[in-house]
Parts: C-alpha cells; structure tokens; sequence
C-alpha cells in the first residue's frame, strides 16, 4: 500500500469519529508525548490568532449592531417580563447585550484561559466595532443605545484594569489603540491611567 493510500484511510478512519470523540483521541495524546502536545499547543494558538483580528471583530461587531431593529425593540416594550412593564430603554438594553453575548463570551474565555496577548486583540476589536457604531450607525437602534454602548465599554476596560497591571505593555498599547482610533472617547482613555 502506498503512502498515499495510507493518508486517505487514516483521514476515512478519522472521519468516523465524533467531535467528542475526536477531542478524547487529542488530549489523550497530548498527555502522552510532551512533543506532539507543543505541536498542538502551536496551532490551536494559530487558530485563535486567526479569529482574533481586530478588523474582523470589529466589523462583525458593527454589523451585529446595525442588525438590531426597532421595531424588535418596540415589540418587545410595554411587555410584561419579570412582573414588570419593560420600556424600550430596558428592551434595547437586553437586545444589546444579547447580540453582544457571543463577544463577551469569547473574550472571557481568552482571559480565562490567560491569554492577554489574544484577549488584548479581540477586546480592541470589540471596543472599535461598537466606536464605528456610535459615529456611523446605519440603524435607529442607536438613539436608544448610546448610552448602553458607553457602559459596555467602561465595564469592558474596568474589567481589563482588574485583570492586568496599567503599566503592562498589552495596557499601554490599548491606551494607544484608543487615543488613535476612538479619539472621541477620551473619558474611557483616561481609565486606563487613573
């Protein structure tokens, strides 16, 4: 049998595995041989490196948002939820933070698995693509949102500042991040120094 032959069953033999199974096979592997795990270790951090572009965050980030519709917001005022009348203010809270959800998800997961240098990308992505929403929102979600966006950020840098010192240099480079591309949020620059 040729070498090619072999590859071919090996991928068919691994296309039968489920996910599940699959990721048992890995760490199993991993924890056997310290080489293959450096390996691994390798290209599971090329992979996050690749979805961790700040332009690609921010313009999903941006779209997301201009994807929030009024009318959603409307529909959902005036009902009841938690034996409480919402408003829209209270419904255009929610629908944020729920487009917003898969965002601050995944940049929770790259502070808990302490990768700052990841972390440090996606929340610069994060932070434009809700900047390029407040000055070109292409939505009327946004005269409802303004003040929530301001929140989100001023939680997402209070959060950073808990978690890494302001003279480390991923904190320095995200208070020069801000000053050349959200010129307009000096409050928030700020925060990082005080």
């Amino acid at each position: 049998m040729s070498k090619k032959e072999t590859t071919d069953n090996e991928k068919d033999f691994l296309s039968v595995l489920s996910g599940e199974e699959a990721l048992n096979v890995l760490y199993t592997l991993v924890k056997r041989d310290p080489v293959l795990a450096a390996v691994v270790m390798q290209h599971v951090q090329e992979v996050l490196g690749r979805s961790t572009v700040i332009g690609e965050v921010s313009e999903s980030v941006y779209v997301t948002l201009n994807n929030l519709s009024m009318g959603e917001c409307y529909n959902r005022a005036g009902n009841m939820h938690g034996g409480m009348y919402y408003d829209v203010d209270d419904a255009s809270y929610e629908m944020f933070y729920e487009a917003m959800d898969e965002y601050l998800t995944q940049l929770k997961k790259y502070y808990d698995a302490a990768k700052p240098l990841l972390a440090i990308q996606y929340l610069k992505g994060i932070i434009l693509g809700l900047y390029n929403y407040e000055n070109n929102p292409l939505n009327e979600m946004y005269e409802v949102l303004y003040e929530t966006i301001y929140t989100c950020v001023d939680n997402l840098i209070s959060d950073w500042n808990t978690l890494y010192s302001k003279n480390d240099d991923n904190s320095v480079s995200l208070k020069a991040f801000l000053k050349e591309h959200c010129p307009d949020w000096t409050s928030i620059q700020e925060e990082l120094t005080e």
